[in-house]
């Protein structure tokens, strides 16, 4: 026995069929958005600290007597990047004391959200170190270690820290901001982690 359907019938099967399409369609498009966000949410985040100015490292009591270096504080720029058009030489650290010369190498890398902008850098009471790595595909973080002050000279000593392949390249980068009373001849010192 075969069944026919009038028309009207028809249609009404046609129009709760399009209901629950529109309806899938709709959950389908939220459900993208929410992904969405979240992945532009997760891939802007950062290793959290607990604040942007970094308190020195303490020293054992044994090497604190034998040494006369003080410590500094110093500011961690974020949301900066270096520009592919930088050519880079023989140095992998500058001291940057004018916004001149740091628009030749950085550029300003603000996002949405919280923390977005890049850390504002004053020129007239800070200076810059920055440390520029050559161009790779791992993953490289460069991590600050200490800053000192001793006989007219401050030691930046920072970690270098690299971790999986990637299937992209970057230009590793680190930089800090200094009060420019500590504006004195430059060292700086990396260590390697494994």
């Amino acid at each position: 026995k075969i069944l026919h359907k009038s028309p009207s019938e028809k249609n009404k099967t046609n129009t709760i069929k399009m209901r629950s399409n529109v309806g899938a369609l709709k959950k389908l498009k939220i459900h993208f958005l929410i992904l969405l966000f979240l992945s532009t949410y997760i891939s802007c985040q950062l290793p959290k600290t607990t604040a942007n100015t970094f308190a020195p490292k303490p020293v054992n009591a044994e090497k604190k007597s034998q040494n006369t270096e003080k410590e500094i504080p110093y500011i961690i720029a974020k949301r900066y990047f270096v520009k592919n058009n930088f050519i880079q030489k023989n140095e992998n650290f500058f001291k940057i004391l004018n916004q001149e010369k740091f628009d030749e190498i950085y550029g300003a890398a603000a996002v949405m959200g919280k923390d977005g902008m890049p850390t504002p850098i004053d020129f007239s009471k800070q200076f810059v170190v920055a440390i520029v790595g050559k161009e790779t595909d791992l993953n490289t973080l460069y991590i600050p270690n200490r800053l000192t002050y001793q006989n007219n000279q401050i030691t930046f000593r920072y970690e270098i820290q690299e971790s999986e392949k990637q299937s992209f390249t970057i230009i590793p980068s680190l930089l800090i901001l200094i009060d420019k009373k500590f504006n004195y001849n430059l060292e700086v010192e990396a260590f390697q982690i494994k």
